[in-house]
């Protein structure tokens, strides 16, 4: 079934037709999200679009529609999405309100765009994302719950850069550098990636030399929100687990 090509309508403010097309991944209900250039003859934009499994086309969001989270602000640059099980896109933007440039994380759930992260926005466990939307590392897909994860550059803190979980409206920290990890130090953290269950796994580097692979789970029922629990997946069979509770912005490990 061919969804849409150069010479197909958009379905964008002021019309146009597509100009080229970057595919994001399709759900097993068929649904596909992509990023598409537009054009009207004169000028070339760009949107983030989905199709369903009939063909049906829609958009999401368009350069120079407004950024939630950011007052006043406009898309100025769109990058290819990706789509979980339930429908969710996620993407990565640049928004610009005249003074300010920053880019993030956004996601399109159930008719609805908001904000995962935004640059310069207070990071979950100390300091501040950078602005610059390539500072953002998403992963390469959403979960069937609607949980992504990402890594990004930090600022303000002694850590310069984490993995952070979104889940259900809670933004999480899965594991930063210079967090303290199997009685040493992380110095190096990868770009995670997701399983339909909100699973995390996310690769890192020791002060040590060391290196290996840590799955973290959102505890449903854990007594501080966000709490997450990191088992080891370095050897198999697991044979260590790691639990972090945020108590007045520090964090405390324990295997």
């Amino acid at each position: 079934v061919r969804l849409a090509d150069t010479s197909t309508a958009a379905p964008i403010t002021g019309g146009g037709r597509f100009l080229a097309f970057a595919p994001g991944g399709m759900n097993d209900s068929g649904e596909s999200a992509f990023f598409g250039a537009v054009t009207d003859n004169l000028n070339i934009g760009a949107g983030i679009f989905t199709a369903d499994a009939g063909g049906l086309i829609s958009r999401i969001t368009e350069e120079g529609a407004s950024v939630p989270g950011f007052e006043n602000a406009f898309f100025t640059t769109l990058t290819r999405p990706t789509i979980g099980e339930g429908g969710q896109v996620v993407f990565r933007g640049v928004g610009d309100n005249g003074t300010n440039i920053r880019g993030g994380l956004f996601l399109f759930d159930n008719g609805l765009l908001s904000a995962i992260a935004l640059g310069n926005q207070a990071a979950p466990g100390g300091g501040t994302f950078d602005a610059a939307a390539t500072s953002f590392s998403l992963a390469s897909r959403v979960s069937a719950t609607g949980a992504t994860a990402f890594r990004a550059v930090l600022n303000g803190t002694s850590s310069s850069a984490g993995v952070f979980v979104s889940s259900k409206g809670t933004l999480s920290r899965v594991l930063g550098v210079g967090d303290s990890l199997f009685n040493d130090t992380v110095t190096v953290v990868g770009t995670p990636s997701v399983d339909d269950q909100g699973n995390v796994v996310v690769d890192y580097g020791l002060a040590n030399g060391q290196t290996g692979i840590l799955r973290a789970t959102i505890l449903t029922s854990a007594p501080e929100p966000g709490t997450l629990a990191l088992l080891s997946l370095a050897a198999l069979p697991i044979v260590g687990a790691l639990r972090r509770k945020h108590k007045k912005g520090a964090s405390q490990h324990g295997l």
